[in-house]
């Protein structure tokens, strides 16, 4: 895009947001706006109820997304509503752990393309490893994930302790490895690029947990899963 053209843009933009621009045209970007939220957080918009609608108009009239890409209205719409969701507490309490999860499946499935995993690399505790791009360890405080993708279905998620490994597997489909403390910590210190045996160490100290030929064991059973996933695609 010129930089002509980019000025043009950002000067519509500017005018159809407008408090005074022309009306029909501010109708039609924010209808887009709205549709393109309740189609990224499709459950979440059903439980927040009546409250919805009025966010939504908020953000678009004092915040609207400044990004080009629709894909990033969500999360954007999302930092801006988090503060005022956690300060309401009418909303249902699951609905922030709700919200995160419907836009890790679009940070899923719009990840990078990776290169071709490496199947004959060997490991080593002195090298860092690859890991694709599509990988996302999520923590929440109720099991979101497990909500039917329904967004006429109403069911309240139970409380739990959640820990998943969330990736993208070859047909291109989000999945889903649910972790132990020790396993999330260390999928956290290798997507930080941290060598192996650093990231092993750090996975004992985080969950106190003796760094014993049990522990060991473990941590190499996790890793040939993560290699068979294709979540880890070789050295780094």
């Amino acid at each position: 895009m010129t930089g002509a053209l980019a000025a043009a843009q950002r000067a519509m933009v500017e005018r159809v947001l407008a408090p005074d621009g022309d009306d029909i045209y501010r109708t039609l970007v924010r209808g887009g706006i709205a549709d393109t939220l309740r189609f990224q957080l499709r459950c979440t918009h059903k439980h927040a109820g009546a409250r919805w609608r009025s966010d939504v108009e908020r953000y678009v009239s004092e915040a609207p997304p400044h990004s080009r890409y629709l894909r990033d209205v969500g999360r954007l719409f999302f930092n801006w509503a988090l503060p005022h969701w956690k300060a309401d507490a009418t909303l249902p309490a699951f609905l922030i752990d709700l919200a995160r999860w419907e836009l890790l499946g679009f940070d899923v499935l719009n990840a990078e393309n990776d290169a071709a995993p490496d199947k004959k690399a060997e490991l080593v505790l002195e090298r860092s490893v690859r890991i694709a791009s599509s990988v996302h360890v999520f923590y929440a405080e109720f099991d979101v994930h497990l909500l039917p993708d329904d967004e006429e279905d109403m069911t309240v998620p139970a409380r739990g302790e959640v820990k998943l490994c969330v990736y993208r597997d070859e047909t291109f489909s989000k999945r889903t490895l649910a972790l132990t403390p020790s396993a999330a910590i260390l999928i956290e210190s290798l997507k930080a690029g941290r060598t192996l045996g650093d990231a092993v160490t750090a996975a004992a100290m985080g969950t106190s947990s003796p760094l014993d030929a049990a522990f060991l064991q473990a941590a190499a059973h996790l890793l040939e899963d993560l290699s068979a996933r294709e979540i880890i695609l070789g050295l780094g």
